[in-house]
């Protein structure tokens, strides 16, 4: 069944943004996170974070995971050799959405009451990560992929207030452990990822690590926001 959730229930974040001189209104923003789907990119669902202002009345969601999709293998192989290249992509929230729905997969709507100064300097720190000199990085799937620079960009732009309260914190799994259930479906990428992945994400993680995950990240921001 295809449906936007909007958890209204959660414990909305306080995330404020900073308006721009050039908006009468500050901007509003929210966390936008999707579901899991079929195929081997998708499996641990997706993160954006969506900004409706005067220039972008019907929201603009600046997407992280973006990608040469054309050659997954090639694409994979780079990912486990933490050498494939990653940019910033904006495209309008009803595209955005409907690119999920359509295939569907859940996705979650968590608006950020963020102060007008607070949420200006989010959206123009998004703004400016999206330009070609800024939009690009090495893709890490637990500490540098579609999730790890909302959380970051949230926590900067709230004085810390996800860090502080997840950081010491345990999520009571490593690394290894959270991806597990993602990759059950797949006995060759689950066999692939025990095989070429280090030790290094087998020590417990915490809950500031685990929102690599989008609905770790999601999790986080309505307890903590």
């Amino acid at each position: 069944m295809r449906r936007l959730l909007l958890p209204l229930l959660l414990a909305a974040p306080t995330l404020l943004l900073a308006s721009t001189p050039a908006h009468a209104n500050p901007p509003s923003i929210e966390l936008i996170t999707m579901g899991p789907g079929a195929e081997a990119f998708e499996l641990f669902g997706h993160a954006a974070l969506c900004v409706t202002d005067d220039a972008h009345p019907t929201g603009v969601c600046y997407n992280y995971g973006t990608a040469d999709f054309s050659d997954p293998a090639a694409l994979g192989w780079g990912v486990l050799r933490g050498d494939a290249s990653f940019w910033v992509e904006p495209a309008s929230r009803k595209r955005t959405i409907r690119s999920y729905t359509r295939h569907d997969r859940d996705v979650y709507s968590q608006p950020l009451p963020l102060s007008p100064d607070q949420a200006t300097a989010l959206a123009d720190a998004l703004r400016r990560n999206a330009l070609p000199e800024h939009r690009s990085y090495r893709y890490d799937h637990f500490f540098r992929n579609c999730a790890t620079p909302l959380r970051d960009l949230l926590d900067e732009h709230t004085g810390g207030a996800l860090r502080q309260r997840t950081a010491d914190a345990s999520s009571g799994a490593s690394c290894r452990g959270h991806i597990r259930q993602g990759f059950a479906a797949s006995p060759p990428l689950l066999l692939l990822q025990e095989l070429a992945l280090g030790r290094s994400i087998d020590r417990d993680a915490t809950q500031w690590e685990a929102m690599f995950l989008p609905h770790h990240l999601r999790d986080a921001v309505a307890a903590h926001l």
